[in-house]
């Protein structure tokens, strides 16, 4: 949860001023993601990868993701890194 949150957080630090602040408050990532997205902020490759761990993020979230292991929480927290690291650095 805490790798998505930082994900999360970058979107909102890409996002702030593309949309009126209230409006910007209320969405999460994906949302978040796709106003950056259309603004031309993100690239195409990790608006889809927002998507993707978006999903998974909420699949663990919400307890249907019955096979979660430990080597599943790291892989994602991998591809999470690899999508901060693409968020801050096509960006700046």
């Amino acid at each position: 949860m805490e790798a998505f949150a930082r994900i999360e957080q970058e979107l909102r630090r890409i996002a702030d001023g593309l949309e009126p602040a209230k409006a910007l408050q209320r969405m999460g990532a994906h949302q978040l993601a796709v106003v950056a997205h259309q603004r031309g902020r993100i690239s195409d490759q990790t608006l889809n990868a927002v998507s993707g761990l978006s999903v998974l993020r909420n699949l663990a979230a919400h307890g249907q993701a019955g096979d979660l292991d430990t080597a599943r929480a790291l892989e994602f927290v991998h591809l999470a890194d690899a999508v901060l690291f693409a968020l801050t650095n096509q960006t700046r």
